[in-house]
């Protein structure tokens, strides 16, 4: 069963998010599976749950136990944001505890969640899936999902980063001669 949550799910949301989160750390993501992020989160759920924010979060359930979840809405206090893409909600994550995987739960929650963000106004949803999630990357093809954003992410610890001056000469000699 498919069911949007309420505040009332705190705790249920508490547990999925925050072993999605050691998932994604273990995996690659440069998010931390910290107390602070969890609760950073938290906020977010909260808004969305107490209508704060446009947003939402869907459990789907097995025997009256969540076991999946997905996150998406609005940034907190950007909702009307004007694109060319019109109104956009953001998907956090979509999380299937590892023993249910492979039974299109990911697929049926991601699709009620782009039938809520319909219904709750928006235009658009962007998902942000890891290069090295080959599911994750499926489940966004087989919904049509087109490629607009690449990012990058520059760690300023690696002193190598801001002392490559040839690289960078390099690049500004490509830039003025293109």
């Amino acid at each position: 069963m498919i069911r949007t949550a309420t505040l009332t799910d705190r705790s249920t949301f508490l547990l999925l998010w925050s072993e999605h989160m050691v998932e994604q750390e273990k995996d690659g993501s440069h998010l931390l599976a910290t107390t602070r992020n969890l609760y950073k989160h938290l906020e977010t759920f909260e808004s969305y749950v107490t209508g704060c924010t446009n947003g939402t979060c869907i459990f789907y359930e097995v025997n009256d136990k969540p076991i999946a979840l997905v996150l998406a809405g609005a940034f907190q206090g950007l909702d009307e944001w004007e694109t060319d893409m019109g109104k956009i909600a953001t998907v956090w994550g979509v999380y299937v505890q590892p023993s249910y995987r492979g039974q299109g739960m990911a697929v049926k929650l991601f699709q009620q969640c782009l039938k809520t963000a319909l219904e709750m106004g928006f235009d658009s949803v962007e998902t942000y899936v890891r290069v090295n999630n080959a599911h994750g990357q499926r489940v966004a093809k087989a919904f049509g999902t087109t490629p607009y954003l690449q990012q990058h992410l520059v760690s300023l610890k690696d002193p190598a980063v801001l002392g490559n001056d040839e690289a960078r000469e390099a690049l500004g000699r490509e830039v003025s001669d293109g």
